[in-house]
C-alpha cells in the first residue's frame, strides 16, 4: 500500500536502449586512407520515461510527467587521415 511506504520506492519504467553503428574504411594509395561512419544513438526511438511521482500526499503520486533521455540521434562522419 502507498500509505505507509518511504520517499523514493516508486519504480519507474525500464530502460531499453539501442545504438547501432557502421564503419567502412577506403585506402587511398598507400598512404591516405577515407573513413564513412554512420552513428545512430537510441536507433529505435523508444522513450525513456522520467520517474513517478512520489509525494504520498498529491494528488498526482504515480504518475509520470516527462521523458528522461534525448530522443534518436542520427550523425554520418567522413574521415581523411593521411
Amino acid at each position: 500500500p502507498y500509505g505507509d511506504t518511504r520517499p523514493n520506492t516508486l519504480f519507474a519504467p525500464g530502460l531499453f536502449n539501442v545504438d547501432l553503428s557502421l564503419f567502412k574504411s577506403f585506402m587511398i594509395g598507400e598512404t591516405k586512407r577515407i573513413e564513412l561512419r554512420g552513428e545512430a544513438f537510441n536507433a529505435f526511438n523508444s522513450p525513456h520515461f522520467s520517474p513517478p511521482d512520489n509525494g504520498i500526499t498529491d494528488s498526482t503520486v504515480g504518475q509520470i510527467f516527462s521523458t528522461a533521455s534525448d530522443s534518436r540521434e542520427i550523425q554520418l562522419v567522413l574521415k581523411v587521415s593521411f
